[in-house]
């Protein structure tokens, strides 16, 4: 994070982890994509060690509309990791 942008209680910094990720820029789609990163997580052995987030990347005005480029990523570890814990 930029060192010029003010402190606030609203910020979180996210912990260091293993993330998976899908960005896009169709709102409409985040449940599905979600899902496609869920069962891609289950498809490579990986389990969620921790919650999902969504956030904004940029929004780009891009002719009469503006683009809205998100990104959801959610912290995974290895099935066997997850379970030890």
């Amino acid at each position: 994070m930029d060192e010029l942008y003010p402190a606030t209680d609203s910020i979180c910094i996210l912990p260091q982890n293993m993330y998976m990720s899908v960005v896009s820029d169709n709102t409409s789609l985040e449940a599905v994509y979600a899902r496609k990163l869920y069962e891609e997580m289950c498809r490579s052995g990986m389990r969620p060690c921790g919650d999902y987030v969504c956030e904004v990347l940029t929004q780009l005005p891009l002719g009469d509309s503006g683009r809205l480029i998100y990104k959801i990523q959610v912290p995974v570890g290895r099935a066997t990791e997850v379970h030890d814990k």
